[in-house]
């Protein structure tokens, strides 16, 4: 999923909810023009802020990423320090062993 991608998530899930930009940038801690520039992609988000974001907005990462949990998330660094996730399938091979080794558990 690429930045502009959650931005837009980002944005529908507030619009769902009816929540204002001024409202969501209160709750993160930041001013309503920092947070207008993470809808529009210009802010580039870090992992910690996604947790941030969803949480203001009582949902999950998993749910702003649009992704279930059957994924896997990298978090690296650009020159500037900004942490980008990068969605990796899991393939039905591990699904499958994982599955079995829950089953063994129980």
């Amino acid at each position: 999923m690429t930045v502009p991608n959650i931005a837009e998530r980002i944005k529908a899930i507030r619009e769902q909810k009816n929540y204002s930009q001024t409202y969501l940038a209160q709750e993160l801690g930041i001013s309503q023009k920092a947070y207008s520039k993470i809808e529009t992609g210009e802010t580039k988000l870090t992992v910690d802020n996604l947790f941030r974001i969803a949480s203001a907005l009582e949902t999950t990462v998993y749910e702003l990423l649009n992704t279930d949990s059957f994924n896997i998330y990298n978090n690296y660094h650009t020159h500037n320090g900004e942490g980008i996730s990068i969605n990796k399938q899991i393939s039905e091979k591990t699904v499958e062993l994982y599955e079995r080794f829950a089953s063994i558990k129980r």
